[in-house]
C-alpha cells in the first residue's frame, strides 16, 4: 500500500563555483581554520532519470585537508526569500511515478500566497497568545539511535536483557516532570536519513523520495549524490516564513551537495556534520565552510551544545527555531573525560548527552528564555540491537526493523506555563505531526499543493483529544511492512527479511 498522491521528486546533485562564506555565527571563534581554496569538477546529469546517480562523486580538496562540500555565497535570512529564482543553479525537475514532469509551484507561491486559500483561524492559537506576549522560540532536540527504554523516565519496567544498569537521565526526566511524556510517539522510518526527511517535511519517506527500493534513496553516505529535494518545504522554511531565525546544529544527513545543504533548505546557519559520525571522511562544517576533518571517534556533543547555546544567546530578543541534532548515541561510542564509568559505554554516552542537554536548559534559564521556549525531544529511530547496544524494551526489534522497537521513540514536550506539567500523553502521535502542529502555533497556513501525512496534534497535547491519526504506516527497507490504528497492528509478509516476516495481527 504505497503512499499515493503527490509526485515523488527525482534528486539532482550539482557542483558550483566557490563563493564567499560567513565566519560569524554558530561556530566558536577558535575553531575557524583557514583552509586553501577549493577545486572542483563541473557535474552534469546524464544516463537517465536514475542511472546518473552512480556516476558522480564529490571532488576532494587538492591537499586532502577537508572534503569540499560545494561552497557558495551565504544568504542571511534578512536577504533571503522563498524564491527558487534566487538559487545559484536551476532546481531538478520533479517526476511522478508515471514519468511526467511535475508542475508544482515554487515554495514562495506555496507559503507566501496561501492566505486566501485557507489556513488556520486566529482563534486556533489564541490560548497561548493570551499567556505570552511573543511567539515561542522552538528547540527541536533529536538524538541518534536512542532507544525507547534509554531514558530514565521511560525505564519502567527495566529491560532484563540489557547489558547495562539503569541509565541516569535527570535532565530529560525533569523535562517530563515539567511537561509532557508521550508514550506512543512514532517516527516514520527506523533508519536515519528517511526518518529525518519525514521529520523535516511531514511526509512519509517514500512520498519525498526516500527508502531503498525502486530507485529511492536509503541512508546517505559520503559517496551519495542525492538528498532532500529543494522543492520540499521544510520545518526551517515554515519558521522562516513566520519571521524566525533558523539554526541547524549537529548531524544533517539529508544531502551534502549544494542544493541539499541546510542553508539551501531554510536554515540561516549551520554548524555540524553532513552525515553519521561513523562515516568517513567526516568534516566539521560551519555554514558552507569545512573547518577540519574529524578523527575516527569524534566526540561532538560538547561542541554542538555550545553552538546551540551561542545561537540562542544571539537571538534572545527575537523568535528563533533551533534544530539540535546530536550525533550520539550512534556508534562509534566515546565519551568526554569525566563521563566514563565502570558500566556500559553506551550508557555513559546517554548520560553525557543528558548532561549537555542540562547545560542548554540552564543557559535558557540564565538568558531568561525558559518560559518563552517550547522544547521537543525525541530520537530519530530505535537503537542498535547489539549485545552492548541500546534498548527498546518492552517492544520487539530495534533500528532497521519494522517492529515497534524501531519506530517508537521517547518524546518529551516542555513549555512552562502553556503545556501542562507532569502529564503522560497516550494517544498516537507521530514525527509527521510536528510540521502541521508547528504551523498551527505559528499561524502559518499549510501548503495546499501537496499531501502532508501528519496531523495537528496540539489538541492531543493540550486538551485530551484522541489521536487524529487513523492509520500509521511502517515503511522499512523500501516496503510497507506494517500498518496500525489505535488498537491493532498488522504485519505483512516479507520473505526477504532474515528471518522472514509472516503476516500477523497484534
Amino acid at each position: 500500500m504505497p503512499v499515493a498522491g503527490r509526485a515523488v521528486d527525482d534528486h539532482q546533485a550539482v557542483a558550483g563555483p566557490a563563493g564567499q562564506h560567513h565566519d560569524g555565527g554558530l561556530v566558536p571563534r577558535h575553531l575557524v581554520l583557514q583552509l586553501p581554496k577549493r577545486h572542483h569538477r563541473d557535474v552534469h546529469r546524464g544516463g537517465g532519470s536514475r542511472r546518473w546517480r552512480s556516476g558522480l562523486r564529490p571532488a576532494p580538496d587538492r591537499d586532502g585537508d577537508a572534503l569540499w562540500l560545494g561552497l557558495r555565497p551565504d544568504r542571511h535570512r534578512r536577504h533571503r526569500r522563498l524564491d527558487r529564482a534566487a538559487r545559484p543553479v536551476p532546481p531538478p525537475q520533479a517526476w511522478d511515478a508515471r514519468g511526467r514532469v511535475s508542475t508544482r509551484p515554487s515554495r514562495r507561491a506555496v507559503l507566501g500566497g496561501l492566505a486566501a486559500a485557507g489556513g488556520l483561524s486566529a482563534a486556533s492559537v489564541a490560548g497561548w497568545r493570551l499567556l505570552r506576549p511573543r511567539p515561542p522560540n522552538v528547540i527541536l532536540i533529536l538524538t541518534d539511535d536512542q532507544g525507547y527504554n534509554d531514558v530514565g523516565c521511560y525505564y519502567n519496567p527495566p529491560d532484563p536483557s540489557a547489558a547495562y544498569g539503569h541509565i541516569r537521565t535527570p535532565h530529560l526526566d525533569a523535562m517530563a516532570t515539567e511537561g509532557l511524556k508521550l508514550t506512543q510517539f512514532y517516527v516514520a522510518a527506523s533508519i536515519c536519513t528517511p526518518s529525518r526527511a519525514a521529520l523535516m517535511t511531514g511526509c512519509y519517506p517514500p512520498r519525498v523520495g526516500f527508502g531503498d527500493k525502486e530507485g529511492r534513496v536509503g541512508v546517505l553516505t559520503p559517496r551519495s549524490v542525492a538528498g532532500l529535494n529543494p522543492g520540499e518545504i521544510t520545518l526551517a522554511e515554515l519558521f522562516r516564513e513566520a519571521g524566525y531565525a533558523t539554526g541547524c546544529v549537529g548531524k544533517w544527513h539529508l544531502g551534502h551537495h549544494p542544493p541539499f545543504q541546510p542553508l539551501a533548505q531554510g536554515f540561516d546557519e549551520f554548524f555540524g556534520i553532513p552525515w553519521s559520525a561513523n562515516q568517513h571522511p567526516l568534516p566539521l562544517v560551519h555554514n558552507l565552510k569545512s573547518l577540519r576533518l574529524l578523527p575516527n571517534r569524534p566526540i561532538l556533543v560538547g561542541q554542538f551544545t555550545q553552538a546551540a547555546i551561542t545561537f540562542a544567546a544571539r537571538h534572545r530578543e527575537h523568535p528563533f527555531f533551533l534544530y539540535l541534532a546530536y550525533s550520539a548515541p550512534h556508534e562509534p561510542w566515546a565519551v568526554l573525560p569525566g563521563y566514563r564509568t565502570e558500566g556500559s559505554l553506551y550508557g555513559d554516552v546517554i548520560e553525557m548527552v543528558d548532561a549537555h542537554i542540562g547545560q542548554l536548559l540552564s543557559s535558557l534559564d540564565e538568558l531568561g528564555l525558559t518560559n518563552d521556549t517550547l522544547i521537543v525531544f525525541t530520537s530519530d529511530n530505535g537503537p542498535w540491537l547489539q549485545p552492548r547496544g541500546g534498548s527498546a524494551f518492552p517492544f520487539r526489534g530495534g533500528k532497521a526493523t519494522a517492529w515497534d522497537g524501531g519506530f517508537r521513540s521517547p518524546c518529551l514536550w516542555r513549555w512552562p506555563g502553556v503545556l501542562p506539567a507532569g502529564q503522560t500523553i497516550e494517544p498516537l502521535v507521530t514525527a509527521l505531526d510536528l510540521f502541521p502542529t508547528f504551523a498551527r502555533l505559528l499561524d502559518v497556513p499549510l501548503p495546499q499543493d501537496r499531501i502532508l501525512d501528519g496531523h495537528d496534534a496540539w489538541p492531543v497535547l493540550t486538551a485530551g483529544a484522541p489521536s487524529p491519526t487513523e492509520a500509521f504506516f511502517y515503511y522499512a527497507r523500501g516496503r510497507l511492512e506494517a500498518v496500525r490504528n489505535d488498537r491493532f497492528k498488522l504485519m505483512f509478509d516479507n520473505p526477504v527479511r532474515d528471518p522472514p516476516l509472516q503476516q500477523a495481527l497484534y
